[in-house]
């Protein structure tokens, strides 16, 4: 199955759950801004269950978008690790779309890939590996927020 990679910018998202993400085929990376001291149970407890599969990201460092570099930095670590992985960035920064423009003229994701949806929703799509109209239609995640954008990049499948 395909692998979902999630980074979610905790500094502008806190998602009320993390359901939707304990299958086997996801993997988490929250993200945590250098003056956040105090994480949510709730969030903690849901990455300590998913095990190796999640972790916690401490920004080094301050300043505007310092966040934002961190985590194009992990989506090229993980899309020259697993090339077919399906990348979901939760924020609600707009900031992102010119990352994914460029990735789409790298041919790392289609057209559709792009899109804006609440964080951590439990939905049934959202529980398998996204086809396309599944990453257009479902989230794999529900935010407090609902102001908080996802950005899906994905690569080109071969053979489905």
């Amino acid at each position: 199955m395909r692998s979902n990679v999630v980074l979610i910018d905790f500094e502008n998202v806190q998602p009320a759950t993390l359901e939707a993400l304990e299958p086997e085929h996801y993997r988490l990376i929250v993200f945590v801004g250098t003056t956040q001291t105090k994480l949510p149970f709730e969030i903690v407890s849901a990455v300590q269950r998913m095990g190796e599969r999640a972790e916690y990201v401490r920004i080094s460092g301050t300043g505007p978008n310092a966040l934002d570099f961190h985590i194009a930095f992990y989506i090229g670590q993980f899309a020259a690790h697993d090339p077919t992985a399906f990348f979901h960035i939760i924020s609600k920064d707009a900031g992102f779309d010119p990352l994914i423009r460029h990735l789409k003229t790298k041919h790392i994701s289609p057209p559709a890939a792009c899109r804006s949806m609440r964080c951590c929703e439990p939905s049934q799509a959202a529980r398998r590996s996204p086809s396309r109209k599944a990453a257009r239609e479902s989230s794999p995640t529900r935010s407090a927020n609902p102001r908080a954008r996802s950005h899906g990049v994905t690569r080109p499948s071969v053979g489905r």
